[in-house]
């Protein structure tokens, strides 16, 4: 079974109630998938169950879930903190204010840099 790093905690909804009853589900629905599927049998024994990552319901975390999507974490990872970096704090006021260029240097895609614009204009 895999071991989860320090900066990443399990969640489902705000109270700790919320939090066993998602991962009671999860157990189940895995144990039923194993059950039916040999391949899905054989990771689940291997990595043990997928965690419930636990964040903040915030702008900076609809940035990381959009620099997630298709791309590595250490790679979304490094985009949001050269971002951060730049703008000493991920804002919609920020980034609304970055160039197109300056977004592509963070490591932003030409669609990416569109959602994330999007979302703070709506914030706005």
């Amino acid at each position: 079974m895999t071991s989860r790093k320090p900066d990443q905690q399990p969640v489902c909804g705000s109270e700790p109630a919320d939090l066993i009853a998602a991962s009671d589900q999860m157990a189940a629905d895995v144990e039923s998938l194993a059950a039916d599927h040999r391949l899905f049998s054989t990771l689940y024994h291997r990595n043990g169950l997928p965690p419930l990552w636990r964040r903040e319901a915030s702008f900076e975390t609809l940035v990381r879930f959009i620099l997630e999507q298709q791309v590595s974490l250490a790679s979304a990872n490094a985009a949001y903190g050269r971002l951060e970096s730049r703008l000493s704090g991920v804002t919609p006021e920020g980034v609304l204010a970055s160039s197109d260029a300056e977004m592509k240097i963070d490591g932003f895609s030409h669609q990416k840099s569109r959602y994330v614009r999007g979302i703070a204009d709506q914030i706005m």
